[in-house]
């Protein structure tokens, strides 16, 4: 679905296995809490991501994968 909507596919159970338990997690309740704070963070987020530039965004994917 990623394609249709100008995504990039990507994983994010590394990231969220790595946080939770870095944090002391010890259910998978705390995954999907932390998926629903980071999906919020992100429509909450999205008019203030707009003014960043293109080239900022894809400097950041870069270092991030």
């Amino acid at each position: 679905m990623c394609p249709f909507f100008g995504g990039i596919a990507a994983t994010g159970a590394i990231a969220r296995t790595a946080t939770g338990i870095r944090y002391g997690s010890r259910s998978p309740i705390a995954t999907m809490v932390h998926a629903v704070v980071v999906l919020a963070a992100v429509l909450a987020l999205a008019p203030l991501i707009s003014y960043l530039p293109m080239a900022a965004l894809a400097s950041l994917l870069l270092l991030v994968a």
